[in-house]
């Protein structure tokens, strides 16, 4: 799952909620995570584009899943941040 995090970018957010919700992001006994960089429209990109999740037993009903990457803002950004309280104490 966390090589998932990584190549998906996912947010932390998203990544718990994967792992949180297991049977969404379960991978199937000899399951295969295929990733492209080949878009809907054809068109390869510099990074991966889709994901898939191939069933061994049943390869033809993989479907195609489009990665998508958040962009944030400062104000977006210092909100998530907010959230986790210091590791110190100031002082």
């Amino acid at each position: 799952m966390a090589s998932r995090k990584w190549l998906e970018k996912m947010s932390v957010d998203e990544w718990i909620d994967a792992v949180e919700n297991e049977a969404q992001g379960a991978i199937v006994n000899g399951g295969i995570l295929h990733y492209t960089r080949i878009g809907a429209d054809g068109n390869a990109g510099s990074k991966f584009a889709r994901v898939r999740l191939v069933d061994p037993k049943d390869p033809e009903a993989a479907v195609w899943k489009t990665i998508e990457r958040p962009r944030f803002s400062n104000q977006e950004l210092l909100a998530q941040v907010s959230l986790i309280p210091p590791l110190t104490q100031p002082g």
